[in-house]
């Protein structure tokens, strides 16, 4: 898969100008691409052309086949929950025998952040002492995993989120089946760019998400069919639950925008009439405290053992303070 967005100033200058530091830490949350990032700057360092990639020179043709021979990947075996010490001091062999092609060697070690600490320890006399050509590209959803030294090191580079246009024009691109859904799914990606792929590749995740939006404008309107109906739909999607959380959260957020007639940071824009419906007949308190009460509702997800009987309480509750029903405490 191709990196959607531009590359980081210090990955681009790097790249161009050959002033490669011996180590880099990309990290970012889960699907943010930090390997597809890594696979990017790796391509553009074997590059041989002007414009890097070119996709013609002899290394960018054997990169994007898979068999260029100085580029080697580290993965976790299947059966272990850390990287071992036994495939970091592999890598270490390897990484002292020099080039057969290029003039670099990259390392990539996709899941940097389960490194045993004997195996973190091993990897820092490399970069004490690094050859000249080689390039060990870490990557790690928890930096905080590794050794401060080894951090320490190494350039880190964050991977920023992208901006919702650059992943609805790549959805339109990719998924052209899904283009009426674009600027929603860009939008709720956060600008992840491997949730909006997840997303699209779910077939049933629209249609899943228009059940539950609906369940929850009737919800709005004081349909009490709707709390049971939402708990069910809750209760079956055991691995969709905390999106169906946020599905709610984004669309009371929505709810509230509207209310206060803001035009920008709108998610769900195609559902638009409806949040002016909803807008129009809640007071902006009570949406705010739903909100609120739902945030922290959803920060206690799972400590029930029940979920039945808690997700039905959470929206009889949501359904009371929007309409006003009890006077309860509601925290």
């Amino acid at each position: 898969m191709e990196y959607w967005g531009k590359l980081p100033s210090i990955l681009d200058s790097a790249s161009r100008t050959r002033k490669l530091s011996h180590a880099y830490l990309l990290t970012g949350p889960e699907g943010i691409g930090k390997k597809t990032l890594a696979t990017a700057f790796a391509a553009r360092i074997f590059c041989e052309g002007e414009k890097k990639p070119c996709g013609e020179c002899k290394h960018c043709r054997m990169f994007s086949a898979g068999s260029h021979p100085d580029f080697i990947t580290v993965n976790r075996e299947k059966d272990r929950a850390n990287l071992s010490i036994r495939l970091i001091r592999e890598m270490i062999d390897d990484v002292y025998i020099k080039p057969l092609l290029s003039s670099y060697k990259v390392i990539l070690i996709p899941e940097a952040d389960k490194m045993e600490f004997p195996a973190q320890n091993a990897l820092l006399k490399v970069f004490e002492e690094p050859p000249s050509y080689c390039v060990i590209l870490l990557i790690a959803k928890n930096e905080q995993s590794l050794l401060p030294t080894v951090r320490s090191r190494a350039v880190t580079v964050r991977v920023p989120h992208l901006g919702e246009k650059v992943i609805e024009q790549k959805i339109r691109e990719r998924y052209p089946e899904n283009a009426e859904n674009a600027p929603f799914l860009a939008a709720f990606s956060g600008g992840i760019p491997g949730r909006a792929l997840a997303m699209c590749e779910n077939e049933s995740f629209l249609e899943l998400r228009g059940q539950w939006l609906d369940e929850l404008f009737a919800l709005a309107q004081g349909k009490k069919s709707a709390v049971f109906t939402m708990a069910e739909q809750y209760e079956k999607n055991k691995d969709r639950q905390d999106i169906l959380l946020e599905l709610m959260l984004c669309w009371l957020k929505d709810a509230l925008f509207v209310s206060r007639e803001y035009e920008d940071g709108i998610i769900n824009q195609d559902r638009i009439q409806e949040l002016e419906t909803v807008a129009g007949s809640i007071p902006e308190k009570n949406l705010a405290t739903a909100f609120t009460f739902l945030a922290e509702e959803r920060r206690k997800m799972g400590k029930n053992p029940n979920i039945r009987l808690w997700i039905t309480d959470v929206i009889l509750r949501m359904r009371e303070v929007l309409h006003d029903e009890s006077n309860r405490n509601m925290f």
